[in-house]
């Protein structure tokens, strides 16, 4: 199940890898609706409103976006972790690799709609 999990990473016929504005997003095309990208295209400001905030803790900041999604940013936790990061996965692209691999055994999650990196130049 873990190697079939990973196949939302790649492109094929259930995700696809789309550029919007300045990042590249991994999405899962059958969730993905046109206003959903619009503001996929600014999440900066998405983040910013204040009134649309669920969480805005050391950790993450979790906001509302319409139609029901949620828009979620993992925060900078340690230096050291900024050296971990070269060599593993980001923690967007982890928790998205495990929802997928949590809805494939059939255990209720929430479908992860997609995920995004600002990293450049890293091994992962």
């Amino acid at each position: 199940m873990h190697q079939r999990a990973r196949r939302c990473l790649r492109v094929n016929q259930d995700f696809d890898s789309v550029r919007l504005s300045d990042r590249t997003w991994h999405i899962r095309k059958a969730l993905c609706e046109n206003s959903i990208k619009e503001q996929l295209k600014q999440p900066g400001e998405a983040l910013e409103s204040q009134n649309a905030i669920l969480k805005d803790g050391r950790s993450s900041t979790v906001i509302r976006l319409p139609h029901g999604a949620v828009l979620k940013r993992y925060n900078f936790k340690k230096r050291l972790n900024y050296i971990k990061d070269f060599f593993r996965l980001s923690r967007g692209r982890r928790s998205f690799l495990n929802a997928y691999h949590l809805e494939i055994v059939g255990l209720p999650t929430a479908r992860g709609l997609g995920t995004a990196d600002v990293r450049k130049g890293t091994g992962a």
